[in-house]
C-alpha cells in the first residue's frame, strides 16, 4: 500500500477548503497558571546537592538526614541557582494525592514539580524507579512536571532512572495545562532547556490530553531539549472524545525550540489521535532531529503510526543516521484518516529522511479518507 510506510502530503497552490481536525493542537500561544515570576535561570554548575535518603513520599518541608524525593526537589526549588538531586537505588512511589483531584504546581502533592534549575540523577534505569502508583491503573498523577508554571526560562536535566505508572486524569482544556504529559511534562520559555539521558519512560497514560509518555512544550522559546540513550515505551493517550490526544510516546508541541533525539528507542506506544510514537508540531521554527534511533511497534488511531509531523512555518524534522522506523500502524479508527503507517508529513511540513530503514509499517485504511 503506498501509504503504509511514508505518507508525504503534497503542497498545493491556490485555496483548498478543509474541515478543521479536532485531533490536532489548536494554534495558540502557550500560557500557564498564575504564579510569581522567577528570575531567568541559565545553565550552571550545581550550587547545592540534595541527597534522597528514603523511598517514602513525605513532605515535612525539610531535606536533612530524613529526606524524601519530594522534599529534595522542594529544597532544590527553594535554593538559589542550579542544584542537584541525587536519587539512590530504590523504588519511589508517589502517594500524596492531589486534594480533590485538583492540580497544584508547588510540589506539595500529586506529581513532582521541578520549578528551578535542577539536575536529577539516579543510580541507573534498572535501579532507581520513580512511579506514580504500583501499576499502570492506579497512578495518582503524572510523575514529573518540569517548569509547570512556565513563565521563565529554566534549564533542568534528568538521568539514569525509570519513570513509570503516571496516570494523568486532569480535565482537557484546563487553564494550567495540567492535562499534558503522563510520565514527564516539560514547558519552557526563552533560552530554557531540558536534557533527558539514560531514562526509561514506561507505562504512563494521559486520559484527557496529549503526550502519553513525554510532553515537550514551549512559548517564545529558543532553547534546546535533548533525549539520548533512553527508552520511551508502552505509554498511551486514551480519550475517545474529540480533543487533542496526540503523541502516545512523545509529543512535541512548541513555539520554536530545538529538539535532539539520539540513540533512543520509542516503542509499543499508542495514541488515540496522531503520532503513535512521536507527534511533532512546532509553530514558528526550530529543528527536530531524530538520529540513530528506533521507532517501532507504535500505533495511532489516526495518521502517523510511528511519526506524525505537522510542523508549521520554518520548523523542520530530520530523521537520519541509521534510524529505524518499523512495524508501526496507522489504524484509521472511528472515521479517522489512516495515512503514513511509518511516517506522516503534511503539506506545510519539511521532513528530511536520510540513511533510514523504513519497513513493515501499515496504514489499515478502515476509517474515512482525509477530507
Amino acid at each position: 500500500h503506498p501509504e503504509a510506510d511514508v505518507q508525504l502530503r503534497p503542497r498545493f497552490r491556490g485555496n483548498r477548503a478543509r474541515a478543521r481536525d479536532p485531533l490536532r493542537q489548536p494554534l495558540r500561544t502557550r500560557t500557564r497558571s498564575a504564579g510569581a515570576a522567577a528570575a531567568t535561570v541559565l545553565p550552571a554548575a550545581p550550587n547545592a546537592s540534595f541527597n534522597v535518603t528514603k523511598t517514602a513520599d513525605t513532605n515535612d518541608g525539610t531535606c536533612n538526614a530524613d529526606c524524601s524525593l519530594r522534599e529534595a526537589i522542594s529544597a532544590a526549588n527553594a535554593a538559589a541557582g542550579a542544584d542537584s538531586v541525587i536519587v539512590p537505588a530504590g523504588t519511589y512511589t508517589l502517594t500524596l494525592a492531589n486534594g480533590g483531584g485538583n492540580n497544584e504546581d508547588n510540589n506539595s502533592n500529586g506529581d513532582l514539580d521541578v520549578n528551578d534549575a535542577t539536575t536529577i540523577t539516579g543510580a541507573g534505569s534498572a535501579s532507581t524507579i520513580i512511579q506514580a502508583g504500583t501499576n499502570s491503573a492506579n497512578g495518582i498523577d503524572k510523575v514529573f512536571a518540569f517548569n509547570p508554571i512556565c513563565i521563565s526560562a529554566v534549564t533542568s536535566s534528568i538521568s539514569n532512572l525509570t519513570v513509570r505508572f503516571g496516570r494523568n486524569t486532569q480535565p482537557s482544556g484546563a487553564a494550567d495545562f495540567s492535562f499534558t504529559g503522563g510520565g514527564i511534562d516539560v514547558c519552557n520559555t526563552g533560552a530554557g532547556g531540558f536534557t533527558m539521558s539514560n531514562v526509561v519512560v514506561d507505562q504512563n497514560t494521559v486520559l484527557n490530553g496529549y503526550g502519553g509518555g513525554v510532553n515537550f512544550d514551549s512559548f517564545a522559546a529558543n532553547g534546546t531539549f535533548s533525549i539520548s540513550g533512553s527508552t520511551i515505551s508502552n505509554n498511551q493517550t486514551t480519550s475517545t472524545a474529540s480533543i487533542v490526544k496526540n503523541g502516545g510516546g512523545l509529543n512535541l508541541f512548541a513555539d520554536q525550540h530545538n529538539v535532539n533525539i539520539t540513540n533512543t528507542t520509542i516503542s509499543g506506544n499508542t495514541s488515540a489521535g496522531e503520532g503513535g510514537g512521536v507527534f511533532v508540531r512546532h509553530t514558528n521554527g526550530g529543528a527536530v532531529t531524530i538520529s540513530g534511533s528506533t521507532i517501532s511497534n507504535n500505533t495511532a488511531a489516526s495518521r502517523g503510526g510511528g511519526v506524525s509531523n505537522i510542523n508549521l512555518g520554518a520548523s523542520t524534522l530530520t530523521i537520519n543516521n541509521d534510524s529505524v522506523i518499523s512495524s508501526n500502524v496507522s489504524q484509521g479508527l472511528a472515521g479517522l484518516a489512516a495515512e503514513g503507517g511509518g511516517i506522516y508529513s503534511n503539506a506545510n511540513s519539511t521532513t528530511t529522511i536520510n540513511e533510514v530503514t523504513i519497513t513493515n509499517n501499515a496504514a489499515n485504511g478502515v476509517g474515512a479518507p482525509e477530507q
